[in-house]
């Protein structure tokens, strides 16, 4: 991957500028990425490295590393909000292997008697595939999602105050061990896994479908009048979490299946550092498409947003991060 980088130079006389056409000098040139600004194959990382003993949720550990947020310039897939292309210097942390699972946030539920926004409120947002829009349902919660799931399906209809309750409350179980939602670019950085084939599995057949669940012809009926990729994995809605293929790094569905809160505000360009979530006023961003996911929304680089942390939806879901202390 290339980056092309251009400079200025401006000769002054007696400290001001002079703008002759004589004396301004613009240089242009690319610099290679992966051998001179960063080297990208450093991404380094621990499979199994950590097993939460409550809820059994494998963690990979990710090294300290640094790589280019957001898609280059050359990607015709690309969306505004996945520029510019910012160097992010990434601290050590650990990633959970699969999304949450409705058996993870149960024990959660059990312990402390947590309601979801989506019981408080008695709604939550369902697609219509009869009217082809978005719609507030009555009764839709983690335990009804609108469709069949199982216990080792990822939780749905969660809100992020809700994702935020549970990593807390694991937190609280632990004397060194922080849990929280990952930061937006903690995500990046782990579903690129050092690699700048971005859009590596956009029109892949031969393997998106058995890394990840997107709308497919499985979910062709269903969905109608949707592009979708043309493959098979079987599932019209959630897939269980461990059932497709992980990455090299043992991380299950950073694409499709369930698209997944980050505790990050969302701005419309990449940000260089980042911006938690406090209050009830900020876009949130979400993370890796999920299984009504078009071909083109199924990019690691792919960003989203819901407008408000109460939002939630029948594919919302979360992965959790930890820190230590």
């Amino acid at each position: 991957m290339k980056i092309k980088a251009d400079y200025k130079i401006i000769i002054l006389i007696f400290g001001f500028a002079v703008f002759s056409g004589l004396l301004y000098l613009r240089l242009s040139f690319e610099r290679d990425v992966k051998h001179d600004l960063y080297p990208l194959n450093s991404f380094k990382y621990k499979k199994n490295f950590f097993t939460e003993k409550i809820t059994g949720l494998e963690f990979t550990k990710i090294e300290k590393g640094s790589f280019f947020m957001g898609s280059p310039e050359n990607d015709h897939l690309k969306n505004r909000d996945e520029e510019p292309l910012t160097l992010i210097e990434v601290d050590s942390f650990y990633i959970s292997a699969t999304e949450v699972s409705n058996k993870d946030f149960g024990l959660f539920v059990k312990d402390t008697g947590y309601k979801t926004t989506s019981e408080k409120e008695g709604f939550s947002w369902i697609f219509s595939n009869l009217t082809g829009k978005w719609e507030k349902k009555k009764g839709l919660s983690w335990k009804n999602p609108g469709y069949d799931t199982k216990e080792d399906s990822p939780v749905v209809h969660v809100s992020f105050f809700d994702a935020k309750a549970f990593a807390d409350w694991l937190t609280s179980k632990y004397k060194k061990r922080v849990f929280r939602l990952p930061f937006e670019y903690e995500w990046e950085y782990a579903a690129k896994e050092g690699s700048d084939n971005i859009s590596y599995f956009y029109n892949n057949n031969e393997t998106l479908c058995t890394f990840i669940n997107g709308a497919d012809i499985s979910a062709k009926n269903y969905f109608q009048g949707w592009k979708i990729n043309n493959c098979n994995d079987g599932f019209i809605f959630t897939a269980p979490v461990r059932y497709l293929k992980p990455s090299n790094s043992g991380l299950y569905n950073m694409l499709g299946n369930v698209w997944e809160w980050c505790d990050s505000k969302y701005f419309p360009v990449i940000q260089k550092k980042n911006k938690r979530i406090y209050g009830k006023k900020a876009k949130v961003v979400i993370r890796g498409g999920s299984f009504y996911s078009k071909p083109k929304y199924l990019r690691f680089t792919e960003r989203d947003y819901l407008s408000s942390p109460e939002k939630r939806g029948y594919d919302i879901g979360f992965r959790i991060v930890m820190t230590e202390n």
